[in-house]
C-alpha cells in the first residue's frame, strides 16, 4: 500500500507543479493587464442568476469611480466610498459602504493579487478566459468577485459577482475604449450630499 501511495505522490507532482505554475502565470498577466489602464468606457450587458437580464453604458475610472447607466431606470454610482443606487421609476437611492462588498477590489488603483486583504480561490484558464477570483479575507461572507481576462491577449472582458445571498451577476464588457478622463463629479450623484452614512473604504 505504501508503493501505491508513493507512486501516486510522484504522478501528482508534476501534476500539482504545472498546476501552480499556470496560477502564478494568470496572476501576474492578469494583474499587469489590469495595471495598463486607468480609464475605461464601454458598452455591457449584465444578467443574474435571478434571470433578469438588462445593459447599458459603463464608466470605470480608477481609483474608486464608476458609473453605470442602465437602459432601465437605473444608476449605479461608486463615489470612492460607496455603492449608490439610484431607482428613477420609484426615486429611491440606495447607499452601501464600499467596504462591504468585494467589488471594492475592482475599483482599487492597482490589484496586488499577493496582498494579505485578498483570498484568491481561483486563478486558471477555462474556456479561452482566464480567470481570477478574489474575496474579502477579513469578510469572505461578503461575496465572490471573479474578474474574466481573453486568455490569449489579457484584455479585460468584464466580472462576475456572487453576493451574500449566493446570488451571481455577470457582466460583460463591448466596445471598451480606454482614456478620456472624466471629472469626478460625473461620478456624484446629485442629492448624495444629504446621506451622512458613507464609509470611506481607505487606502487606494
Amino acid at each position: 500500500m505504501k508503493h501505491i501511495l508513493l507512486i501516486l505522490f510522484f504522478m501528482l507532482c508534476p501534476v500539482l507543479a504545472i498546476a501552480q505554475e499556470v496560477r502564478q502565470d494568470v496572476l501576474k498577466r492578469a494583474g499587469a493587464a489590469w495595471r495598463e489602464f486607468s480609464h475605461l468606457e464601454a458598452d455591457f450587458i449584465q444578467t443574474s442568476s435571478t434571470g433578469a437580464k438588462d445593459g447599458g453604458r459603463i464608466y470605470l475610472q480608477k481609483p474608486g469611480l464608476l458609473r453605470m447607466e442602465y437602459k432601465s431606470p437605473m444608476l449605479l454610482l461608486v463615489d470612492g466610498r460607496s455603492f449608490i443606487y439610484v431607482d428613477k421609476k420609484l426615486d429611491q437611492v440606495s447607499y452601501v459602504p464600499l467596504a462591504a462588498t468585494p467589488a471594492g477590489i475592482l475599483l482599487k488603483k492597482d490589484i496586488d493579487f499577493n496582498s494579505p486583504d485578498i483570498a484568491i480561490s481561483q486563478a486558471e484558464v477555462v474556456g479561452g478566459e482566464a480567470l481570477v477570483a478574489a474575496s474579502l479575507k477579513k469578510d469572505p461572507g461578503t461575496g465572490e468577485l471573479t474578474l474574466r481576462f481573453d486568455a490569449k491577449t489579457y484584455d479585460f472582458l468584464g466580472w462576475k459577482i456572487i453576493d451574500a445571498l449566493g446570488v451571481e451577476t455577470a457582466l460583460t464588457l463591448k466596445n471598451i475604449k480606454h482614456g478620456g478622463k472624466k471629472d469626478a463629479k460625473f461620478f456624484l450623484y446629485e442629492k448624495q450630499r444629504n446621506y451622512a452614512g458613507e464609509e470611506d473604504i481607505g487606502d487606494f
